[in-house]
């Protein structure tokens, strides 16, 4: 029987199982998502004794199967996000960690960025929040093996770092060389460059990125919509 104590988690998301029992997906930082079975106050009671969200915990669990019981949680640090737009992007991304990753893959240095993410979302202002998430993106689409090489096309060649230079995306191929202001998307070279360096002050650097991460991401979630992304509109 697995045993687990003092594990560094974060409440992706929570469903109801019976009257006095919910089951917690937690983001840990050793086991990747995992499964818990905790038992809450009665439903008819006053309060609530769920875990939140975006609150750094410390849980034990322990189990013979995938859906582990949760035997003690304590909160390591307040809340990170509270509202607005910083606490929607971060059901963003627990929505992108719960719907691409499997139960107990372990993604320690995910994990480290998730919790760098929210870090970030809590102190940034608000015209750099997309910033944030690009980083993030990259990385989880990495850590899915489809990550995206900004220097090399295709073909293994360099990306020519010119605005007179222009590339299509595929998320299976990469950047093909294009037409300029062909019917495909086509994003600039010196835009791509750009986005490798992590300069994003270039221009059109963070439209590029946004685009490029929307086409991955939709291809990875098999084209189906994140419930997440309404939030935004």
């Amino acid at each position: 029987m697995l045993k687990v104590e003092d594990e560094l988690a974060f409440v992706l998301h929570w469903r109801n199982f019976t009257d006095s029992r919910i089951i917690i997906d937690f983001f840990t930082q050793h086991y990747g998502r995992v499964s818990t079975v905790f038992r809450t106050r009665h439903r008819k009671s006053s309060g609530s004794s769920k875990p939140q969200q975006f609150v750094p915990l410390s849980i034990s669990y322990h189990g013979k199967n995938t859906l582990r019981t949760l035997s003690q949680i304590e909160i390591e640090h307040p809340p990170l996000l509270h509202a607005g737009e910083s606490l929607y992007c971060g059901m963003y991304i627990n929505e992108l960690i719960q719907r691409l990753f499997a139960a107990e893959d372990p993604h320690p240095r995910l994990f480290e960025a998730y919790h760098r993410c929210l870090q970030q979302l809590s102190v940034v202002e608000k015209d750099v929040v997309d910033v944030v998430l690009r980083e993030f993106e990259f990385l989880l689409l990495d850590d899915l093996g489809v990550g995206i090489d900004f220097l090399q096309d295709a073909q293994g060649n360099s990306i020519e770092a010119s605005s007179e230079f222009y590339y299509a995306f595929s998320p299976t191929q990469g950047f093909t060389p294009v037409v300029p202001h062909s019917r495909q998307l086509s994003l600039r070279g010196s835009q791509l460059q750009a986005i490798a360096e992590g300069r994003w002050a270039a221009e059109g650097a963070r439209l590029a990125a946004k685009q490029v991460c929307r086409v991955a991401l939709n291809e990875a979630l098999g084209g189906k919509p994140l419930v997440s992304r309404e939030l935004f509109k």
